[in-house]
């Protein structure tokens, strides 16, 4: 560890989920090595940038946007991490937002849900949001459907919200119903919810809505709440913390890269709603997820749906295209995704909770779904407190 106290400059807006996300894990890993001062500018002015010039910092992190202001203030040899929407600094050392897992994930829950009918809404112009909307509807494409899109041009002046609303609310009664919305962001599908709600469109039974960065200020206080994708921002910048350290050292700056990872739906009313025709199917699916920490089988969904297990075989697989070993499974590691991700129970703990007997069953489990061990996917997707 080094002795000396290094001064660190971050230009990254606080306002936004991402931002403090990233924020927060760089303190937390400056709190570990308990040798960093920082300068915290978060809305960045040319003013407050200049005073920063007879300061001699040791290395900086900042947005991709904020690189114009940057010139002839800071020495071109400082060491530098940029925040980046996409990869057009290659050169540079970066932490980079997973679009493409988000949408991967946002269109499996859909699917999940039998969903057939599927829409996005986002901005046009907005690099964030064409990545995610490209690859939403490559995903959805490849599943065998067509996706309605709903663009609105970004920072648009001209057109009020009561005018978009209007709109969106319009657009809304014209698709197929039911239909499965993503959207850009968590502050994009509160909208599209306020519209739906004011247009008395309902929701999750006509229009389910997912969105990304789970903000839970957001979230939590939509109407309905709101199913989301966490952004795992916090351990994104906790490792910058930590490339930023070995840059300093004179580690060579050559394009190292931070992925912000995407994590599993943090699963709300919003999207709570099985889009399947036959109503023994829609309850058996309604079972399963209702006893996802419970060892149920197969047997226990047929019993208690009434109905003979090859019809109800039948029925499941023609909805929705695999078995209902596969779902319990499914869902079952779902569950355990979110608290290796979201809490900090020990595996036996978790275990437990499962009602899986020995930390040896949730190992060869979890193992056997996704090809790593459950510390292994801890380690990947939380960062230690």
């Amino acid at each position: 560890m080094q002795s000396s106290k290094r001064k660190v400059l971050l230009l990254i807006k606080s306002e936004g989920v991402f931002g403090r996300g990233l924020l927060l894990g760089i303190a937390e890993y400056a709190l570990t090595v308990g040798n960093w001062s920082f300068l915290h500018i978060p809305n960045t002015s040319v003013t407050e940038l200049r005073q920063t010039r007879d300061t001699e910092f040791d290395g900086i992190i900042y947005d991709l946007r904020e690189t114009k202001r940057l010139q002839g203030i800071l020495s071109d040899g400082i060491a530098r991490i940029t925040v980046a929407p996409d990869l057009t600094q290659p050169r540079l050392p970066a932490v980079i937002n997973d679009w493409q897992t988000s949408s991967k994930i946002a269109a499996e829950h859909l699917l999940e849900q039998g969903f057939r009918n599927f829409a996005f809404c986002g901005y046009s112009g907005l690099i964030a949001s064409d990545e995610r909307k490209a690859a939403f509807l490559r995903y959805i494409n490849e599943a065998g459907f067509d996706v309605l899109q709903y663009s609105r041009v970004y920072e648009a002046k001209d057109r009020p919200w009561d005018i978009e609303e209007q709109l969106l609310i319009e657009w809304f009664r014209s698709l197929p119903k039911p239909v499965g919305i993503m959207a850009y962001n968590d502050v994009y599908a509160r909208q599209i919810l306020v519209a739906c709600l004011v247009g008395n469109i309902k929701v999750p039974e006509e229009i389910a809505v997912i969105g990304v960065d789970n903000d839970e200020v957001i979230c939590r206080l939509a109407n309905p709440p709101l199913s989301s994708i966490p952004i795992n921002t916090k351990k994104a910048g906790y490792e910058a913390g930590a490339l930023l350290d070995r840059l300093i050292d004179g580690e060579k700056m050559s394009s190292q890269r931070i992925i912000a990872q995407s994590m599993d739906v943090v699963k709300r009313r919003s999207t709570d709603f099985f889009a399947v025709k036959d109503p023994k199917v829609s309850a058996a699916l309604r079972f399963i997820h209702d006893n996802a920490r419970l060892p149920i089988r197969v047997k226990d969904v047929f019993k208690h749906i009434g109905i003979s297990r090859n019809n109800l075989y039948t029925k499941f697989k023609k909805e929705l295209k695999y078995s209902l070993g596969f779902e319990i499974r499914r869902v079952r590691l779902s569950c355990i995704k979110n608290m290796l991700e979201n809490s900090d129970l020990s595996i036996g703990q978790i275990s437990g909770k499962m009602r899986m007997g020995r930390i040896k069953n949730l190992n060869q489990f979890f193992t056997r779904e996704t090809g790593m061990s459950p510390v292994e996917y801890r380690r990947k997707h939380q960062i230690k407190k």
